[in-house]
């Protein structure tokens, strides 16, 4: 046995911690060490350094590098013994052979969580694979839990701990939505476009190869995390099947499950293989049990956004029978095919409700639905409120669609939320113009976290989803 793995395991004589326990003490640590920190602005060591610095973490953080200078103008340390006080987390950014040196340093110091986001293990076959089977078997005798290697590292914006290089997570606000992954790019990338759309992120957890911790363990904390409503996630591979299915049948109906998961041709199983070193599975058994258990697939990234943004605002459907409102006739036809070629129905309105609408509307506005709000409705922001308020009276309706092309004022928004907070239906927001065109109203749907989308099928997709969680489709 290499010295250092002997080493590694005198130190780990005591207990090992819990997965649960070492995610809890990394949602909100107290100091951070960065092994491998660099002063070279071009190397991972720099760019994880100078993200968790630029974060505005408020613990210690401790730079390690063996010339031991300051970085960002933060004291470094030659070793991670050096350091005289306790370290919650530890992110490793050094070559895959001096890894093992590294973790013996993070079990005598105590660490809870390692992120390794080192490279060059199974993902890179060969000898790669066989330096991660050492690995595996040594992380059985460790007293700290180990994300990766070859991971992005994790992020909670609620207590500003950036521990990553990815760019993509740059200004993520806190929120109601876990995200966990065995990509960081698809991580980084969920969390961006979901950030984008207003919708706040409670953590984001990157796997990698997971040697040690898994996402079905990251996906069990997110379950029984009480500020965590909506998760999304992104899986190769489910190495523990017979977990994941308890954790997802505990929470069917309680928290909605948005999964990607990859692997329907030959082509997708052999890509997978090289970029996590995960054999894919078989794909029909996985919609079987994704469908028993109400857990939404998303075919790609864009799907999976879609889906947890329109979940994230907590809503179930009774019935699959959707109102349209709209200012653009197109658009509402548009959403009306979409509707009806995926299993939704868009009934005519009864004559009463008819009446009920056209009160406050142009006679030449059509209210049968879709109903057409016409332009008139640029000038009268109440206007939306109203038709919202009536349509959902009653119960000849299970949701409802806004459809907007644009607007500069920011009183817009606030009425749409207004009448979408106002009832336990889902009501989806479709804004097709960017915020070059309405600044105002855009800025207004993101500060109160209010997911919006720019096209009636990403709309479609998203109420898709809460009828996959309602157990309806």
């Amino acid at each position: 046995m290499p010295t250092t793995e002997l080493a590694l395991t005198h130190a780990a004589a005591g207990s090992r911690i819990s997965g649960r326990d070492a995610l809890n003490r990394a949602m909100a640590p107290a100091s951070v060490a960065v092994i491998g920190a660099s002063a070279d602005p071009r190397k991972l060591g720099h760019m994880v350094l100078r993200t968790l610095y630029n974060s505005g973490f408020e613990g210690k953080i401790y730079p390690i590098n063996p010339a031991a200078a300051p970085i960002l103008g933060i004291e470094s340390y030659a070793s991670l013994a050096d350091v005289s006080g306790p370290v919650d987390v530890a992110v490793v950014i050094v070559p895959a052979n001096q890894l093992f040196a590294a973790l013996a340093a993070c079990a005598a110091k105590g660490v809870a969580l390692v992120a390794a986001i080192t490279s060059g293990f199974a993902e890179a076959g060969g000898e790669g694979r066989q330096l991660q089977q050492r690995l595996e078997l040594l992380l059985k005798t460790v007293p700290f839990r180990l994300l990766g290697p070859n991971c992005e590292g994790y992020v909670v914006p609620g207590s500003k701990t950036f521990v990553t290089f990815s760019m993509m997570t740059h200004g993520l606000k806190s929120g109601p939505v876990g995200i966990v992954g065995q990509s960081g790019a698809i991580t980084g990338t969920l969390s961006f476009r979901l950030n984008r759309m207003g919708v706040g992120i409670r953590a984001l957890i990157s796997t990698g190869n997971e040697t040690d911790l898994t996402a079905v363990e990251a996906l069990e904390w997110f379950a029984d995390d009480p500020d965590t409503t909506t998760i999304i996630g992104y899986l190769e591979q489910i190495r523990e099947p017979a977990r994941f299915i308890e954790v997802a049948r505990r929470v069917r109906g309680i928290k909605a499950i948005v999964m990607q998961k990859p692997g329907k041709g030959s082509a997708t199983m052999e890509s997978v293989t090289t970029h996590t070193g995960a054999i894919a599975g078989d794909d029909r058994v996985v919609d079987g049990i994704f469908e028993e258990l109400c857990i939404v697939r998303a075919r790609d990234h864009t799907t999976a956004v879609d889906a947890a943004a329109a979940l994230s605002l907590g809503k179930k459907l009774n019935g699959l029978r959707v109102g349209i409102l709209s200012v653009a006739g197109g658009l509402a036809v548009e959403a009306c095919d979409l509707l009806e070629a995926g299993g939704f129905e868009v009934p005519k309105f009864s004559d009463e409700l008819q009446q009920k609408i056209r009160a406050s509307l142009p006679y030449f506005a059509a209210a049968r639905n879709p109903v057409d709000l016409t332009g008139a409705a640029f000038s009268s922001p109440a206007l939306f409120r109203q038709a919202i308020d009536v349509v959902v009276q009653g119960d000849s309706i299970d949701a409802v669609i806004v459809i907007v092309t644009f607007s500069q004022q920011a009183a817009f928004a606030d009425e749409l939320m207004m009448a979408a907070r106002a009832t336990d239906k889902p009501v989806l927001i479709v804004w097709t113009a960017p915020d070059t065109i309405s600044p105002a109203p855009l800025a207004a749907f993101k500060k109160q976290s209010f997911p919006i989308f720019d096209a009636p099928l990403r709309a479609f997709t998203g109420l898709s989803a809460i009828a996959r969680f309602s157990g309806l489709m």
